[in-house]
């Protein structure tokens, strides 16, 4: 850090720029925490689906007049199934989008498969 003088009298401190940080600054930019939107919904949904699942069935056998305990098997069979599905799906589609982050962040795989891939053309 150097002093400037722009009066006799008063003095600003300046920065000087250093390689390093302009490196980090792009490093940093790169590795973005939040996730791609498809994923991002498919969580979502797959909360609010559990959500109103288990309050539905837990509505319905009340009203149909299952007891506590029989309700509480319900909601939690429910909860159980229907969490397994949503953990399945969550994790083919987080597989896909990562599979998809790779192939794009491939230098290599930017040509077409059919051209990049085939090895047996002759020029």
């Amino acid at each position: 850090m150097s002093l400037k003088n722009n009066d006799k009298n008063a003095a600003e401190p300046v920065e000087k720029p250093v390689p390093g940080k302009e490196k980090k600054a792009k490093k940093e930019k790169r590795d973005d925490p939040s996730l791609p939107f498809i994923v991002e919904l498919v969580f979502q949904f797959s909360g609010l689906f559990l959500l109103l699942i288990t309050i539905s069935v837990a509505l319905i056998s009340f009203i149909s007049g299952a007891h506590f305990v029989e309700i509480f098997i319900r909601t939690g069979a429910t909860i159980i199934v229907c969490g397994f599905l949503m953990l399945i799906l969550s994790s083919m589609v987080s597989q896909s989008a990562i599979k998809a982050a790779a192939k794009a962040d491939d230098p290599g795989e930017s040509q077409p498969a059919g051209i990049a891939g085939r090895k047996d053309v002759k020029a």
